[in-house]
């Protein structure tokens, strides 16, 4: 067995060092790399939100020029989804606007008549797919006993783009 001499085992330290100092570089420029890589997605993606109503955005809006054409879409929307249900609103009544600077809130209130089943239907029916809509009450009435007839009341809301007053 050859025994290391003092200055071997000095010179074998710092080369270790090296090699791990090396490995860490290394990884901490694929990590920064990565992380520019991150930060550059980011900032397209915040230029895109400034930049207004594109790409994704305008999937979930409701869309129309003005507040009432907007509101009308709306209405559309919500009679087209329920018919997939095979329920007719009894009631479908505009709400007022609450524009902001980048956003109106469209509201409006539905009014149901139907079986549990038929209720719940609807309900998973306007909660799914885009524009977005919010439901914002749900009041359910009625006996519901064995196919009973039940009364919904729900109150709804989409967004769309800023409109001025």
């Amino acid at each position: 067995m050859k025994l290391r001499t003092p200055l071997t085992l000095l010179l074998s330290l710092p080369g270790s060092a090296l090699v791990l100092g090396l490995a860490a570089t290394l990884a901490a420029n694929t990590y920064r790399t990565a992380a520019q890589t991150a930060l550059g997605d980011l900032a397209v993606a915040r230029q895109t939100a400034v930049a207004g109503p594109t790409g994704r955005a305008v999937g979930i809006l409701i869309q129309g020029e003005t507040a009432g054409l907007a509101q009308s879409a709306l209405q559309a929307l919500v009679r087209q989804r329920l018919a997939e249900t095979g329920l007719v609103p009894d009631q479908l009544d505009p709400a007022s606007t609450e524009p902001a600077a980048a956003l109106t809130r469209i509201s409006l209130t539905l009014g149901l008549s139907g079986t549990e089943t038929q209720i719940m239907a609807a309900v998973l029916e306007l909660d799914r797919g885009d524009p977005l809509l919010v439901l914002d009450r749900i009041v359910i009435t009625g006996q519901g006993v064995e196919g009973g007839v039940l009364q919904a009341e729900i109150a709804l809301s989409g967004f769309a783009a800023g409109f001025l007053q």
